[in-house]
């Protein structure tokens, strides 16, 4: 897990975007290497953005902005999506697909599909503590407190029935 950097404040916008699969070890090396590089250069209306960047759990990307240096303004952001692009067709995997949920089984991060949550909880292999991934989480605040959450505490409960 990525131990964010303490000195960011509680507001700080973060943004997690899932892949499609596991990167290996060298995928992981090499985006962490461009994660930092991006976010050294990246700026909004010419300022500096004070940012990170890391690979979490072998297949979660979070980009992180203090807000209260600089703000990620509409540009700055377009230029994040773009770079995240940039990875998705150099590494072939798929990084906005919103309709994956991310959960722990026997200590393990495993993927499926939202729609596949009915059938998983029928089936007992998940259940309301289940510990999931929730990417919706937008500051570091809800990232500290949220990131990973019981099914049960989570949105995604509603797509259980």
């Amino acid at each position: 897990m990525m131990n964010l950097n303490t000195n960011y404040s509680p507001e700080s916008k973060v943004w997690i975007y899932q892949s499609s699969r596991p990167f290996t070890e060298e995928e992981i090396s090499a985006i962490n290497d461009q994660l930092a590089i991006f976010t050294k250069q990246w700026t909004a209306h010419n300022a500096q953005l004070q940012a990170q960047g890391n690979i979490i759990e072998d297949r979660l990307i979070l980009l992180i902005v203090d807000e209260t240096h600089t703000a990620a303004s509409g540009c700055s952001i377009d230029t994040s999506v773009h770079f995240i692009k940039s990875l998705e067709k150099k590494f072939n995997v798929d990084l906005f697909d919103r309709t994956l949920v991310n959960f722990y089984r026997d200590g393990t991060l495993s993927s499926v599909h939202l729609h596949d949550l009915p059938e998983l909880f029928a089936a007992h292999v998940i259940n309301e503590e289940t510990q999931v991934i929730d990417p919706l989480v937008n500051s570091k605040a809800t990232f500290d407190t949220n990131f990973k959450t019981a099914l049960g505490n989570s949105w995604m409960k509603n797509f259980l029935q």
